[in-house]
């Protein structure tokens, strides 16, 4: 599915977890237009689009150890890798 914040599109499953204030992880397939994500610097990024993919399309799943979690994009949108509660393990130097 792609998901569309600013001028930046990311391809990913709908499984995908992303960080949304307030919500914790979400899958990238329940996001709603007008969600908010964060970036590495702590800008909200509203979600503009979501779009699911009839196509099959290559994805990669990057394995972060520890903290599970990794910015996508020039923009840096937080996203998990893991089926763990990210609450409890992203440290940032701005509040979530």
């Amino acid at each position: 599915m792609d998901i569309q914040v600013g001028e930046e599109t990311i391809t990913c499953t709908p499984e995908h977890p992303f960080w949304v204030p307030g919500q914790g992880g979400v899958q990238a397939g329940e996001l709603q237009l007008g969600d908010a994500l964060i970036s590495s610097t702590g800008v909200i990024c509203e979600v503009k689009n979501t779009q699911a993919k009839q196509e099959r399309t290559r994805v990669y799943n990057i394995k972060v150890e520890e903290l599970h979690t990794y910015f996508v994009t020039t923009l840096g949108i937080l996203v998990h890798n893991a089926n763990c509660d990210p609450r409890s393990q992203i440290r940032l130097d701005f509040p979530l």
